[in-house]
Order: structure tokens, then C-alpha cells, then sequence
């Protein structure tokens, strides 16, 4: 089972190191996850109810392609990745219009019982963005016209074999010193930023199948969450009596299993789908504050005190993000095709984005003035 979900890409990991410091201005998701790579989104004045048919539709466009990649937006662009015939391509889209701006062929085909196409998200650093296709073509290409700067097949050139991991990287500061932190098929790690160098690692929440989820970070504190009947834990990375840093294990339970999304932390609390239901339990402890199945099993993002969640039935979602209790604002459905809707939703100047293989759906979620 190669790729049964949204995979977030090598090249999300390797680039994540400079673009954990992107734009994190309101309006800019320019990577996987958003700006700072956890699901947040800075803006405001949004909707906090929505009307019975849902927020207004201002454009949906056909052209992504077959696949489950993600969307960055910035700069007034949308950029995917996407099959069409026998060649992926990095598309870019006009963000006011939905006009495709351009198409860069990008690698073979790759094909999936579960849905053919790419699942890495672009990632815009700057004039350029980042991609990795399906089959491990990773290349840098100029942002505002596709032209194609760089590209290799990572493959290929370091006689690896595709990725059973799914999850994405992410940069962790401990101690006065940078480290990536990946999931991994078989464990968490923990690597020195400058050296590369294994720091720690951390095997328990990993279930030897399919480890999907974003790890989630708070200071030296790591959460990590898969599926398949495992569970999360939450280590905490520090330097033990000898000097050598080591992931101290906080708590491990059942109550958070992250099965194709990420959890979010909002305050003391993280949101996520622990299989198929809605759950809220406190970060530092694992204490669930409720569980509900809202949507139905899907995936999340956060913006302005609520959250987004988007089912893999094509619902969609809008829950106010507390402890006290599932408070529910408002839900619409798109019209989905016969594949799952696994594409994780965006938030971005002022507009949520949903995408369902080759359509891309853009609502106004701003508060009218």
C-alpha cells in the first residue's frame, strides 16, 4: 500500500528548512499546512455562522487534474500539481478569476488503486516554488511563469525506492538549536538541522502501514498520532544526564488516532479526527474535553476561533474551536466524483478553497461589512 493517501512530500521536507520562516502574513498559505506548517491560518473577520446552503460560491474551476495535492496560495496565485494523461504537471491558477495562469509538465504518471495523480502540495519560497511528484520528480521552478529552474528524480539519482511515509517535516527549536522532526514508516526522528545528524527518535505511536499525520510542536514538546488502531504520543525532546537529547514519552493514548489529517492546536487544545470522530483533548495531558462525529472522517484547518472541517464524503464543516463542547455553525456538501475527497481545505485571503480531483471550489467566508 504505496500511497493510499495525501502524501505531503519529500519535497516538503526537504525545502521545509527554508520555508519554515515564509510569509506568514494574513491571506499567505504558501505550503503544506499553511505558513508556519499546523493547520493555522492568521486572518480574521470571518464568518462565525453560516447560511443553510453554506458560504457563497464565488468560482469553481476544472484543470487540477487527477490527484489529492493541496493548494498554496500566495501572492494572488493558486498552485497544485495534478495528472493529465500520462503526465503530472505544477499548475498555477489565477486566485480572483480561477483561470489557469500555467502548466509545467512534471514527471510520469503515477498510479494508485485508491486514485491516480500526485499528493505533494507545491511549496512557494520567494520567486520560486518547490514540488515533488508521485513518482519522485522534485524540481524548482519560477513561480510567476513555470519555468523550470531545476529538477531531478530523487529516485533515480539516490537509488532509493518510493516513500511509505506520508508525513510531512517539520522544524522544532530546542534548546538554541534548529531540528527537523519527520514520521516516518516506522518511527519519529529527530535530526540536527545543520548536520543531519540522528538526535532521537521515538517509535511508538507508528503503526507500520500508513503514518500520515503532521507531527504537532509546542515549544519541546512533540506530538505524533497515526491509525490503524495505534494511538499518539507526546514526548518531550531535552538533554539527558549525559548530555545526549533524548524524546521523553509525556503520555501515549488511544483517544487522538490521526488516521489521513493532522491534528490542530488551538490554545491548550488540539482538534482532530481520531479515526472518524471529531475529538478535542488537551495538549499536555491527553484529557479529552468531547468527542462528536460531525462530518464524518476528514480533514481540518483553522482560522479566526473556528474550525473547517472537510469530510472525505465530499461535507463540509464549520465548528466553533472549544473545549466546552462540538458546537456546529453551519454545513454544506460539494458534489464529489467517485473518489474520496482526501485534498485537505485552505484558508486564504478571506476565501476557503476546497478541491475534489480535477475541481477546485472557492467560497467567501469574510464577514459582510
Amino acid at each position: 500500500m504505496r500511497s493510499l493517501f495525501v502524501k505531503t512530500a519529500l519535497c516538503a521536507s526537504v525545502v521545509v528548512s527554508c520555508c519554515s520562516a515564509a510569509a506568514a502574513q494574513a491571506g499567505e498559505w504558501s505550503q503544506w499546512r499553511g505558513p508556519n506548517r499546523d493547520g493555522v491560518s492568521k486572518e480574521t473577520g470571518l464568518l462565525k455562522q453560516w447560511a443553510a446552503e453554506g458560504p457563497p460560491l464565488v468560482w469553481k474551476a476544472q484543470g487540477a487534474g487527477a490527484g489529492y495535492s493541496s493548494l498554496a496560495v500566495t501572492n494572488g496565485r493558486i498552485y497544485t500539481m495534478g495528472l493529465r494523461g500520462d503526465r503530472e504537471y505544477v499548475i498555477a491558477f489565477d486566485a480572483a478569476p480561477g483561470k489557469e495562469v500555467w502548466a509545467t509538465p512534471h514527471g510520469t504518471a503515477y498510479r494508485d488503486s485508491r486514485g491516480d495523480g500526485p499528493r505533494g502540495t507545491p511549496t512557494v519560497d520567494g520567486d520560486r516554488l518547490y514540488a515533488l511528484g508521485g513518482s519522485g520528480d522534485l524540481s524548482a521552478l519560477e513561480a510567476k511563469t513555470g519555468k523550470v529552474v531545476w529538477t531531478m528524480n530523487v529516485l533515480k539519482k539516490f537509488g532509493g525506492e518510493n516513500i511509505g511515509g506520508y508525513s510531512s517535516a517539520i522544524t522544532v527549536e530546542v534548546g538554541g538549536k534548529q531540528q527537523v522532526v519527520f514520521f516516518t514508516s516506522r518511527r519519529a526522528i529527530g535530526l540536527g538541522l545543520s548536520d543531519g545528524k540522528l538526535l532521537w527518535e521515538y517509535d511508538r505511536p507508528s503503526n507500520r502501514t500508513a503514518n500520515v499525520a503532521t507531527p504537532v510542536a509546542r515549544g519541546n514538546r512533540v506530538f505524533i498520532s497515526s491509525d490503524y488502531g495505534t494511538g499518539a504520543g507526546l514526548v518531550e525532546i531535552k538533554a539527558d544526564a549525559r548530555g545526549a537529547t533524548v524524546a521523553q514519552e509525556i503520555y501515549f493514548t488511544k483517544e487522538m488516532r490521526n488516521h489521513h489529517s493532522s491534528s490542530i492546536l488551538v490554545g491548550d487544545h488540539l482538534y482532530g479526527f481520531s479515526s472518524g470522530i471529531l475529538t478535542a483533548m488537551r495538549f499536555d495531558t491527553g484529557e479529552v474535553a468531547w468527542r462528536d462525529r460531525s462530518v464524518g472522517k476528514g480533514s481540518l484547518v483553522y482560522a479566526d476561533g473556528m474550525l473547517y472541517a472537510f469530510s472525505e464524503n465530499g461535507v463540509v464543516g464549520l465548528v466553533e474551536a472549544t473545549p466546552a463542547g462540538y458546537s456546529e455553525k453551519g454545513r454544506f456538501r460539494i458534489q464529489q466524483g467517485s473518489l474520496p475527497t482526501w485534498t485537505h481545505p485552505v484558508i486564504a485571503g478571506g476565501r476557503l478553497y476546497l478541491r475534489d480531483q480535477d475541481m477546485i471550489y472557492a467560497y467567501d467566508v469574510r464577514q459582510k461589512k
